[in-house]
């Protein structure tokens, strides 16, 4: 069971520079017995090798050999309690001064007399705050974001990310650094917020109070001889989420704020071959500004200083692509936000294709038992206004007109022609269908692929019926562009379906289906025939299977989509994340 009085637990940390000494020596002062608790593990539980008198001497504590045991598991440790908490609001106070919470006298003069504090933030997650300290605090998280502050923020919990780390130091000196492992804890539950509330007030007196504001006041410890200097700025967490032929995309988090997105930027490869068409991601990052929808990817920001920068809301999920068991029940509410956006999309003035949908392309906000929220992404393809008339997509979920399109242009005598917003039709329907069953396995390309896909759903249904595949059957999944239903008649198909999945699976319901199913609208000219010319966006093409894995927004998970969601309309744009610098991958 877990323990919900623990905050969490201070251990010496040891590593190539540091043995670990002093740390210990501040962690079992006689100042801290209170909170001091010992060693998990003793050595005789431990398989140590032998070692030399000299050895034992320069690394009096050494990893531990057992695996899979931590090693703090060997080292002692100071407590941090909701029931024993700090004396004032400041948090659990850390310096040398005998009036903090947890005294480090252990003979290095950085040491300030108030130096840090742990605490918690107005979102309730700890945090470790620098008390404006002259040589400055460095917390890094599995060895990342290194960097000197002082009078600055670090998140250490409440968060996906610091709590997806193993190891968060925090530093002090060379010479005195300590491990912080934050207990897990729900931050939304009734109790763990009113044990922050309280933490936050304090225990001390008033008198107590005052005495440690005016110990703050006072000069902080001279800067010792071979220490750093505190640096200014943010410090942000990186991680590469996938890259392409022609661009990268990477996480960003802000370790204080937990702002986050993913920047999309060109790669190194396509820098090096003079490969970016700066015009393309301009044309990108206009048309994302454009848009603003719950079920389509957030632009945050954009820069063209010197190279193209590209700033999406990070969605953590990742794609559809990392899901393949997904329900048919979860996969018609994929289909239902999808036409959502495709309906927003293609009711724009002009009209925006995106013309590369495809799992990849489809990242998921989050997935619950019963609920599952996407939003398309990677639009280094799409076009606006008349005629998109170039060629696009990847082949397996290309429109069969755009594969005939390919092949006539290998023709001696070719004469372009027009490709309508049925093109995402028919990739939506494609990618739907193999989500939620399988595409054929055979080998073939261009248009008889998409005349195997054709039969396969077609011999499908005829096997094992069921309202979706008839849906995408008579629909989306059709050779001829002008007999697929337009984004608008699609969703409001697709939102009648779901009356027979509103326990997460379609079972067989002719009345039900007959009370919503509509006759293909053959030879109906679309409302969708607007024309369009367009360039071939190369410097995005490749990259779109990867480039668009994950993209987020900060806030709360969205509401449940289980119930079908409301007509497509404009969304509320994603707040602009505060003083982005784009220049220097900084949040």
């Amino acid at each position: 069971m877990a323990d919900t009085d623990l905050i969490a637990c201070l251990y010496p940390f040891v590593d190539l520079y540091t043995d670990g000494g002093k740390a210990k020596k501040a962690i079992e002062a006689k100042a801290n017995a209170t909170r001091h608790a010992p060693a998990r593990l003793t050595e005789t539980e431990t398989e140590q090798p032998q070692l030399s008198r000299r050895s034992r001497e320069s690394t009096p504590l050494e990893q531990p050999r057992k695996k899979g045991v931590p090693a703090y598991f060997h080292h002692p440790a100071v407590e941090l309690r909701f029931s024993h908490g700090p004396k004032t609001p400041y948090g659990f106070v850390f310096g040398h001064n005998s009036n903090s919470d947890v005294v480090l006298k252990c003979g290095i003069q950085s040491v300030s007399a108030h130096h840090f504090a742990l605490t918690f933030d107005d979102h309730y997650r700890p945090i470790v705050k620098d008390l404006g300290s002259l040589n400055g605090t460095e917390v890094t998280y599995d060895d990342q974001g290194q960097g000197w502050r002082s009078d600055f923020v670090w998140i250490i919990g409440g968060h996906r990310v610091p709590s997806g780390k193993k190891t968060i130091v925090i530093t002090i000196n060379e010479n005195l650094k300590f491990q912080m492992v934050v207990a897990h804890h729900d931050i939304t539950s009734p109790q763990y917020i009113d044990n922050v509330n309280r933490f936050r007030q304090g225990t001390a007196n008033a008198e107590n109070l005052l005495g440690l504001l005016d110990l703050r006041r006072r000069p902080q410890t001279e800067r010792a001889s071979g220490t750093h200097t505190p640096g200014n700025g943010p410090i942000v967490l990186k991680k590469k989420l996938g890259e392409g032929s022609f661009g990268v995309v990477t996480h960003l988090w802000n370790v204080s704020t937990a702002d986050e997105c993913a920047l999309k930027k060109p790669s190194k490869r396509a820098i090096r071959e003079k490969m970016v068409e700066v015009d393309a991601w301009r044309k990108e990052a206009h048309i994302m500004g454009r848009v603003s929808h719950e079920h389509i990817v957030a632009l945050l920001g954009s820069d063209f200083t010197s190279l193209p920068r590209l700033r999406f809301e990070y969605v953590p999920g990742g794609t559809l692509h990392d899901y393949p068991d997904l329900s048919t029940g979860e996969c018609l509410q994929i289909l239902r936000q999808c036409l959502s956006a495709l309906v927003y999309l293609h009711g724009q003035d002009p009209p925006i294709v995106h013309r590369d949908i495809k799992p990849s392309n489809i990242l998921v906000q989050h997935r619950h038992a019963d609920d599952i929220h996407v939003k398309l992404g990677d639009f280094g393809l799409s076009r606006e206004g008349p005629d998109p008339t170039t060629m696009c997509g990847t082949w397996r979920y290309t429109a069969p007109e755009l594969s005939e399109e390919m092949d006539n242009r290998k023709a001696a005598h070719y004469h372009r022609r027009s490709y309508t917003l049925a093109v995402d039709i028919w990739s939506l329907g494609v990618a739907v269908f193999e989500c939620a069953y399988d595409l054929p396995r055979r080998n073939a390309t261009e248009v008889p692929w998409c005349e195997e896909i054709v039969k396969k759903l077609g011999d499908d249904l005829k096997r094992d019926p069921d309202d979706l595949k008839q849906f995408l059957r008579d629909a989306m999944v059709i050779l001829q562009p002008t007999l697929r239903r337009t984004a608008q008649d699609c969703y409001d198909q697709a939102v009648l379906l779901a009356d027979s999945a509103q326990d997460g699976c379609l079972t067989p319901t002719p009345a039900a289906y007959a009370r919503g199913r509509r006759q293909p609208l053959v030879g109906r000219g679309s409302a969708e025939d607007t024309t369009t010319e367009s360039s071939q966006n190369r410097s995005l093409e490749d990259d779109s299977a990867e480039i668009g894995r994950h993209v987020r927004s900060n806030g709360l998970p969205p509401e449940s989509t289980a119930m079908p969601p409301p007509p497509p309309g404009r969304g509320q744009r994603i707040p602009r994340h505060l003083a982005v610098d784009l220049q220097s991958d900084e949040l």
